[in-house]
């Protein structure tokens, strides 16, 4: 995300209460909690790109993952350091643009996913997203990604660059345009359309589950 996007979410972050932020849910979303009570993923060393305030993280630890989270807010970081400390797990976070420099990480890691990430990087950037993940994966790692489906009414309007009341612009894609992005660095395991939570109503957003080739 460029520094305009990174001050919009400090500011966000540092000024409202985690409750009044749109796409923060203390609770993680049930779709990824089912995948791992599924035993679809076990327990591993695994990263968060784009954390928020670090719940997700924070879920994942409690359930025994070696988790880190990564975001480009450092408002944000600091307060998941708390939540983790407050919910008494171990979870490391880490204060980085996805698509700069990762210094401070350790990879491989086993699985590395993202919860409304992705619609912030646009297809022109996806070639160098793609890579950074892949890079930060081990042989066989898996990668998942939830981000809003250029099926999504909210906003349709504007095409699939779609400008947020918060002045941020977000990329609505399709399911054939990420399978042709991720292949043939990862072989798809699910890719799919489905509704997720909104804190105003539910999104229709691209399931995108993948293994490293």
């Amino acid at each position: 995300m460029d520094t305009p996007e990174r001050d919009v979410f400090d500011r966000i972050y540092r000024g409202a209460e985690p409750d009044q932020i749109a796409w923060h849910y203390d609770e993680p979303p049930e779709q990824l909690i089912t995948l791992i009570e599924s035993g679809q993923l076990a327990p591993c060393k695994a990263i968060e790109l784009g954390c928020g305030l670090g719940s997700q993280c924070v879920a994942l630890a409690q359930r025994g993952f070696e988790v880190t989270g990564v975001d480009c807010s450092a408002a944000a970081i600091d307060e998941a350091r708390r939540q983790a400390e407050r919910a008494g797990v171990n979870a490391a976070f880490v204060v980085a643009d996805l698509l700069g420099s990762l210094a401070g990480l350790s990879p491989p890691y086993q699985l590395a996913w993202d919860w409304e990430v992705l619609h912030h990087i646009f297809p022109a950037q996806r070639p160098q997203f793609v890579q950074r993940v892949a890079d930060l994966l081990g042989p066989k790692g898996r990668y998942l990604s939830v981000a809003f489906s250029e099926q999504d009414p909210w906003l349709a309007d504007q095409g699939k660059f779609r400008t947020t009341p918060l002045k941020t612009v977000l990329y609505f894609s399709s399911e054939q345009e990420l399978r042709e992005q991720f292949e043939p660095t990862f072989k798809v395991l699910e890719c799919k359309t489905l509704e997720i939570r909104g804190k105003f109503a539910p999104h229709l957003a691209t399931w995108l589950f993948v293994e490293k080739a």
